[in-house]
C-alpha cells in the first residue's frame, strides 16, 4: 500500500514539475536517476488473477531528456510482450505506455507502467486493459549485466528433452484442450485427466505415455506401446507450438480457494449430447451433476446423474469423496491468466474445459 501511495504520489507531482535539464544520454550499464540501461528480470504478480510469473524488462535507451525507451516480457504461468514508451521525471519515476500482446490469441493488453528505482532493485506497478477487462500487476527485478534469455533454441536429444519439465495446456483448435505432461528423461503424458500423481500418470494407457525427441522442425513421439506421432514443432518467442497448438506451462495453484464456484461444460457431437456442472464450496464441499441426450432411429434417449461429497485440491488434483464412499482423483488446472485457454473458459477438470458462472 505504501508503494503505490508512493507511485501515486509521484506521478501527480510529476505533472506539476517541469522536465529535468537535459543531460547527455547514457550508454549501456551506466545510470539515470538510478535506472541503467540494460536488461532487469525477476518475479511477476498478476493481483487480478492471484498468479505468478516471470518478467524481462529491457531498457533499450534513456535519452538527455529522460525519455525511455523499453520492452517488457512476461512468460512462464503469465504471458505478453511489447515496446514501451514514456520518460523518467524530475522525481525519479518512469512513466510508461504501450501494448503487451499474448502470444497464444494475439490479444493486445494496453499498459500503463510506473516504475520506481528501491534497494537497487526495479519495482513495477502494471494496469492492464483490455475490452473493459481490467488487470494489475506488480514486479521486482534486479539488473542483469548478462542477460540470459527465456529459452534456448530446442536442442535434439537422444531419447527426448528440450522442454522444461512440467505440465502444459495444448488448444489444437479452437474447441479442443489437451492437457501434456513433459517429464525427465525425455518422459510425456497426453491427454492427461487423472491425477497428477504418480499413480495417475502410470494409470494412462500406454498409447498415450511414452517418449518424445525434438528433430528440427518435428516432435517425435514414440509411445510405451511402439506406435509413433509426429507433430510439427516450432519455437516462437520462447513458446513451444505443437501442429498450431500452443502449450501454455500451468503452475499449480497457490490457494485451493481460487478453485471455489460454479462451472459448467456443454459437449458431445452429432446425435449425443452431453451437460455437466461443478461446484466447488468454500466449506470444501461440492456437487457434480450430468446430463445426457441420444437420438437414434427419430427417438431420443437421456439420463441423469448427480453426486455430492467432499472435495480437497493439492498439486494439480481434485479428490473427490462421494458420499457413497468411492474417492476419484482428477487433473485439475486453472488456466494462465491471459492465454487463449483462460478466455474460453476457467478451469479444465479431468478432461474438460469447465467455464465459470457468472
Amino acid at each position: 500500500m505504501l508503494f503505490a501511495i508512493a507511485l501515486l504520489t509521484a506521478a501527480t507531482l510529476s505533472a506539476q514539475q517541469p522536465r529535468p535539464i537535459p543531460e547527455p544520454p547514457p550508454s549501456v550499464g551506466q545510470g539515470y536517476k538510478g535506472f541503467r540501461v540494460g536488461r532487469y528480470e525477476g518475479p511477476v504478480f498478476n493481483k487480478t488473477g492471484n498468479a505468478n510469473g516471470k518478467g524481462q524488462f529491457d531498457l533499450r535507451s534513456i535519452g538527455g531528456d529522460g525519455a525511455v525507451k523499453a520492452y517488457l516480457r512476461e512468460y512462464d504461468g503469465l504471458e505478453g510482450e511489447g515496446d514501451l514508451t514514456g520518460a523518467i521525471n524530475a522525481q525519479g519515476v518512469m512513466h510508461l505506455q504501450g501494448g503487451l500482446t499474448s502470444p497464444s490469441n494475439g490479444e493486445v493488453w494496453q499498459s500503463e507502467i510506473i516504475a520506481v528505482m528501491l534497494n537497487g532493485n526495479l519495482r513495477l506497478g502494471t494496469r492492464l486493459s483490455l475490452n473493459g477487462k481490467l488487470q494489475e500487476e506488480s514486479a521486482t527485478m534486479a539488473y542483469n549485466v548478462a542477460p540470459t534469455p527465456v529459452a534456448q533454441p530446442a536442442r535434439t536429444v537422444e531419447g527426448g528433452g528440450g522442454i522444461p519439465i512440467g505440465v502444459y495446456l495444448r488448444t489444437p483448435d479452437l474447441t479442443d484442450v489437451e492437457a501434456w505432461y513433459f517429464g525427465p528423461n525425455g518422459r510425456v503424458v497426453r491427454g492427461m485427466q487423472g491425477g497428477f500423481t504418480q499413480a495417475g500418470l502410470a494409470a494412462h494407457k500406454p498409447r498415450w505415455r511414452g517418449t518424445y525427441q525434438l528433430n528440427g522442425t518435428q516432435m517425435i513421439v514414440t509411445a510405451d506401446d511402439g506406435t509413433t506421432d509426429r507433430y510439427v514443432y516450432k519455437l516462437d518467442k520462447g513458446r513451444h507450438v505443437l501442429d498450431e497448438g500452443w502449450l501454455s506451462a500451468v503452475a499449480p495453484a497457490t490457494n485451493p480457494q481460487l478453485l471455489v464456484g460454479e462451472y459448467f461444460h456443454n459437449g458431445g457431437s452429432g446425435s449425443l449430447r452431453t451437460a455437466n456442472t461443478l461446484t466447488l464450496r468454500a466449506d470444501g464441499s461440492y456437487v457434480r451433476s450430468g446430463v445426457g441426450l441420444y437420438r437414434a432411429d427419430g427417438q431420443s434417449y437421456g439420463g441423469t446423474s448427480d453426486e455430492t461429497g467432499t472435495w480437497q485440491y493439492a498439486t494439480h488434483t481434485l479428490t473427490f469423496r462421494a458420499q457413497d464412499g468411492t474417492v476419484q482423483q482428477q487433473l485439475a488446472l486453472i488456466p494462465p491468466p491471459g492465454s487463449f485457454v483462460a478466455a474460453m473458459g476457467q478451469l479444465f477438470v479431468g478432461g474438460k474445459l469447465f467455464r465459470r458462472k457468472q
